[in-house]
């Protein structure tokens, strides 16, 4: 039998998944496959800020000890 190279998720995929599931994320508010695509946009920019903001403070700790 022939395994083919879709049947897996694309890296890209698994990291979506993990960002959506790691902030609680259950379902879309939103149909439609123009807006939802807008809203996990959203969402993984609402990410990356709150990691940013982490890394931001470590930062600013490290540097005042």
């Amino acid at each position: 039998m022939v395994k083919w190279k879709y049947d897996q998720p694309s890296q890209n995929q698994k990291q979506a998944r993990e960002i959506l599931n790691n902030r609680g994320f259950r379902r879309f508010l939103l149909r439609g496959m123009e807006k939802v695509t807008l809203e996990v946009g959203w969402r993984s920019l609402a990410h990356n800020l709150l990691k940013q903001a982490a890394n931001d403070q470590k930062r600013k700790a490290a540097i005042l000890q």
